[in-house]
């Protein structure tokens, strides 16, 4: 499940500009695995915890996203989930920046599998309900990220009403 749009400094990218879409996450990490003497491996990280994110899309329109200013950090509310585990508990904390137009969702990991089970959010907290056999739970939800982004990269197919553009951005 994915939310059908996404926002990009107040601007709601409409479906017009994204028939097809896709938004792929990918960690940031100041981080180096470097070499004793010994050969063995030790990781150094200095920060940890940010993420890159690229949106994509074409459709029969451009995205609109032209008027903004790229010089300062954006608001982005993300199409697409993201997810936390929690292994035989049946409580988390989820991040505060999420999308309220699209709620969270909980699944059980039965046998294997994820099994919808509904939950509860008193503020961040989840709570799921409890399945039998359960081996661990998932919440996913749509983040909220505040984002360095490029403006938008743009193609056309010169023989049809084609648009494609895509969107790389960097969490703060």
């Amino acid at each position: 499940m994915f939310a059908h749009n996404f926002i990009l400094g107040g601007v709601t990218v409409a479906f017009d500009a994204s028939h097809q879409i896709s938004q792929d996450y990918e960690p940031l990490a100041g981080a180096a695995v470097l070499r004793l003497s010994s050969g063995s491996a030790v990781k150094q990280t200095a920060w940890d915890g940010k993420l890159r994110t690229t949106l994509s899309g074409s459709g029969r329109l451009p995205p609109g996203l032209d008027g903004l200013d790229y010089s300062a950090s954006l608001s982005l509310s993300c199409m697409a989930p993201r997810s936390l585990w929690a292994a035989a508990t049946t409580g988390l904390s989820m991040p505060a920046s999420r999308r309220t137009d699209w709620a969270p969702h909980g699944y059980a990991i039965v046998n294997g599998r994820q099994v919808v089970t509904p939950i509860s959010i008193v503020v961040n907290a989840v709570t799921f309900t409890a399945v039998a056999g359960a081996s661990g739970y998932v919440c996913a939800y749509y983040p909220i990220l505040t984002v360095f982004a490029s403006a938008p990269r743009l193609r056309f197919d010169g023989r049809g009403p084609v648009s494609g553009w895509e969107i790389i951005a960097e969490e703060v």
